[in-house]
């Protein structure tokens, strides 16, 4: 299941409504998603696709995922949510994903260094 929410997937979501009159039946299968994810990232203004040549450019479904693997992360979402976002069935499979931050990294570092120094000092 993929979940469109959120100001920038608001146009490919209306988009791909337009598309499929069934709702009982799924947006994307097997045999069609590539061709219809890249006409409404097209019509949505955030890439090209040329329908006779099927040659798209700019935002692939995997940038997407990718992309929002190391931003759920960033934003502290919980790695269980991420891997049903992500549909990933194991963690590693969401490693090979999450390209490591050096930002994140040191924030968690931070983080970490101040809930040591509460517990030292008693205030937590």
């Amino acid at each position: 299941m993929i979940v469109l929410a959120g100001p920038m997937l608001s146009p490919v979501k209306a988009m791909l409504k337009k598309l499929f009159r069934d709702p009982s039946k799924p947006v994307f299968d097997s045999t069609n998603y590539r061709m219809e994810w890249n006409k409404a990232f097209a019509a949505a203004g955030l890439g090209t696709f040329d329908a006779k040549k099927r040659v798209r450019t700019r935002v692939r479904i995997h940038d997407c995922r990718c992309s929002a693997a190391i931003n759920l992360l960033d934003a502290c979402f919980n790695e269980g949510l991420v891997l049903k976002i992500g549909g990933w069935k194991t963690r590693a499979m969401l490693d090979r994903y999450n390209v490591q931050n050096k930002g994140r990294l040191e924030a968690a570092m931070i983080q970490g260094g101040q809930y040591v120094e509460r517990r030292i000092t008693g205030t937590d």
